[in-house]
Order: C-alpha cells, then sequence, then structure tokens
C-alpha cells in the first residue's frame, strides 16, 4: 500500500534481496505500467537485470552469466529480456553516496517525465549514507524515518531490505527477532511490516524451503508464517501452501 515501508529482512545468503526481486517480477507482470525505481548498493544493473531474467524466463542464472544457453533458452532471454526492457522501471547501482535526499529527487525526475511513480525498492538499508553525521545506529535511524517520509511524500510502497545482527545465532530458538534488525531499532519501529525470510532449517543451507515471517504488521494479521521453495539457480521462489 502506499505511504508505507515494508523491511524484507534475513542474515546472508538466505535470499531476501531474490525475495524483493520476485514481488518486482510479479508488479512487472500484474501491473506492466507501473512506475519503480529498484536501487542496489550491493548489485550491478547487469546482475539485477540476470536475476531478474532468471526469475522472469526460469532460467538457470549462471548459465546466463557464461552463455551456455541452448537455443530454446536464448529464445526465452531474449524476449523477457524485452519485456523488461519495455517496463517503466529503473534500476540504479547505488555504489557511490546514496542518501534519502538524492533518491527523492531521483523520483521526483522519474514523475516528472512518466507522469506517476509507484514503487522503491531500496538493497540494503544499512548501505545507505545519511544526510546527517553520526553512528551508525544515529544513521539507519536517520535513513528509516527519511524512507519513511518518501513513501508518504509520493503515496508509494517502499520496500527496504536490510540485514541482521547474528544474536539470533547464540539463542536456542533461532527464530528471527525485531530486535535482530542491525544497527537500529529505529526500522522496525518506522515500518508498517516487517518480513522475515527465513530457513526452514537453520543447520542445513542446502536445504530449499523457507518460510516468509509476518513479524510485524500494522494493517493486519501478524505471526503468520508462509512457506516458499527457493529455486536458487533461477533466482526464483515459489509458493507452497500456506501455513497459519
Amino acid at each position: 500500500q502506499g505511504g508505507h515501508t515494508y523491511i524484507v529482512a534475513a542474515a546472508p545468503n538466505v535470499g531476501k534481496t531474490t525475495f524483493c526481486l520476485n514481488i518486482v517480477n510479479n508488479w512487472l507482470t500484474t501491473r506492466p505500467d507501473a512506475v519503480g525505481l529498484v536501487v542496489s548498493m550491493e548489485m550491478t544493473v547487469s546482475e539485477l537485470v540476470v536475476k531478474l531474467c532468471g526469475i522472469r524466463g526460469h532460467l538457470d542464472t549462471m548459465r546466463i552469466n557464461s552463455g551456455a544457453l541452448h537455443d530454446s533458452e536464448r529464445e526465452i532471454l531474449h524476449r523477457v529480456g524485452q519485456e523488461i526492457r519495455s517496463k517503466p522501471v529503473v534500476f540504479l547501482e547505488g555504489f557511490n553516496a546514496v542518501t534519502p535526499n538524492a533518491i527523492s529527487a531521483k523520483l521526483e525526475r522519474m514523475r516528472s517525465r512518466y507522469g506517476r511513480v509507484d514503487y522503491l525498492v531500496l538493497d540494503y538499508v544499512q548501505l545507505m549514507d545519511a544526510d546527517i553525521n553520526g553512528t551508525d545506529y544515529q544513521r539507519v535511524t536517520a535513513v528509516s524515518r527519511e524512507l519513511k517520509n518518501i513513501a508518504m511524500r509520493f503515496n508509494i510502497p517502499v520496500l527496504i531490505v536490510s540485514q541482521l545482527s547474528r544474536n539470533h545465532d547464540h539463542r536456542a530458538n533461532r527464530a528471527y527477532r525485531l530486535s535482530d534488525l542491525r544497527d537500529s531499532g529505529g526500522l522496525g519501529q518506522d515500518a508498517s511490516v516487517v518480513l522475515f525470510v527465513e530457513p526452514a532449517d537453520y543447520d542445513n543451507e542446502s536445504d530449499p524451503q523457507r518460510f516468509i515471517r509476518i513479524a510485524k504488521n500494522r494493517m493486519g494479521a501478524k505471526e503468520i508464517k508462509i512457506p516458499l521453495l527457493f529455486i536458487g539457480n533461477q533466482s526464483r521462489f515459489e509458493s507452497l501452501q500456506v501455513a497459519v
């Protein structure tokens, strides 16, 4: 919903960025005219697009990168690449200083060009620069507040990827908690919804089953676990039966 921020959080290598790109793919499919901005501080634009092509075409992303595709797969890659190119979604690499003010200015330019803007995806918040100086805690808290303001100002959903601390590794119950959001309590406080991407088996990284757990939800039910299958070679998630 517009005007709200949504946190997607997990430990490293669980699939939180991939999950967000799956959401972007759903937007491209169900709302092909939606204007979106995807900013990554970890991946290049080409890496993001390759992942999105894997999701959209059910293609092995390693084989896309190596060029070792069959003719039929090349046809699929060409088709999905053209589909992505035709959509009003902008990908940005955030390797230089990226602040909320810079993102807001970019959204203004996009709204001027397209006449609208519909969503923002940011990966990931701990790597963003703040418009103030301070500790990591103060910086991330300030960024969180500004991203909330952006969601309200443009009346768009802002999807924010967040890292977690390693505190959960030292607990008997290793399920994630809101207090595990790294460098800031403000993230959990400002967000309307917090989604955790959790492994089904914390000790088996090869297990493809994941759960999306709604840890916070100002607009509805929480502590709902949604089982998913993570198809890593295609950067893709598939829904399984919902368990409440």
